[in-house]
């Protein structure tokens, strides 16, 4: 495991984080996290063989946490922005999942993250990241 001896300490941090986000937002499903090496993955994902209690695996790229909280809470949040789209029906990328819309954005103002005003979208990637608000990154 990455991180040394703080690994299990991170993983911890990042599922009482989603069950933070849970108490608002209780649509979103129960996950169990893993340090993602690949950094191909933005979604939860839904391995082969779903743990006994049916969570889904919430990845968050190592480069992510070796930036720092700021950076890793901003990932954690782009993932349950894709989990929210996914149980409301919300169709918020494209392209195989690379691009995303208008409608991603929209979602992830409810968890304290905003587009920048007047910023145009990434050619490729579209409206991401999109960053935490300083409201939300004050507490």
């Amino acid at each position: 495991m990455p991180f040394g001896g703080d690994g299990p300490r991170i993983i911890a941090a990042l599922e009482t984080a989603w069950e933070v986000l849970q108490e608002r937002h209780p649509e979103l499903p129960n996950v169990y996290a893993v340090v993602d090496e690949s950094g191909a993955r933005h979604n939860l994902v839904t391995p082969d063989r779903l743990e006994a209690d049916g969570r889904m695996e919430l990845p968050v790229h190592r480069d992510a946490i070796a930036a720092g909280p700021q950076s890793t809470l901003e990932a954690v949040l782009h993932v349950a922005t894709h989990a929210l789209c996914q149980v409301r029906g919300i169709s918020e990328t494209s392209n195989r999942g690379m691009r995303h819309n208008k409608r991603f954005p929209a979602v992830a103002v409810e968890l304290g993250m905003k587009w920048p005003e007047g910023q145009a979208p990434h050619p490729t990637k579209g409206f991401s990241p999109v960053p935490l608000t300083s409201e939300a990154v004050k507490g």
